[in-house]
């Protein structure tokens, strides 16, 4: 199985988020922020951040001092529920096709739904905190400071 590019940037938000207002329930992140940390175009990265809002993962704050957090802890985050919001699993086996001969004897769309199933179920054994390990690390990969100091080297 395989991400979108779209989940992948979901996961990814997740974690930056996460690590950047780790410790701080008020803190927040902007948009423009994680974008440019994260090298994904601002379209994209709004909405990424849209949807996760809309699943309940992320908290958004308008205005001039406005950004996102999380909306729960990281450990409530669970991986599984994030990729089933994320990704479309119903494309996995289209038999929307016009005059295909096997569709009323077919077998295979039940067991594609069963792979998926049991994906999912191997991800919801994890949670965001699982990802945050080492975070220190991922704080300096991507945050502007980072990319500075290792640019002056």
């Amino acid at each position: 199985m395989r991400f979108t590019l779209y989940t992948d940037y979901a996961l990814l938000s997740l974690v930056y988020i996460a690590v950047k207002t780790a410790g701080d329930e008020s803190s927040l992140t902007s948009i423009g922020a994680l974008s440019e940390d994260l090298g994904i175009s601002r379209n994209h990265a709004v909405k990424v951040v849209y949807s996760l809002s809309r699943n309940g993962y992320l908290k958004t704050v308008r205005g001039h001092n406005g950004g996102v957090r999380l909306a729960m802890r990281p450990d409530e985050i669970v991986l599984g529920s994030v990729v089933a919001d994320m990704e479309d699993f119903s494309t996995l086996m289209s038999c929307s096709r016009t005059g295909c001969r096997v569709h009323p004897v077919c077998r295979f769309k039940p067991i594609m739904r069963l792979a998926s199933d049991a994906f999912l179920d191997v991800l919801r054994k994890f949670t965001l905190a699982d990802l945050l390990s080492g975070e220190d690390v991922f704080q300096k990969t991507v945050s502007r400071e980072g990319k500075r100091s290792a640019a002056g080297k």
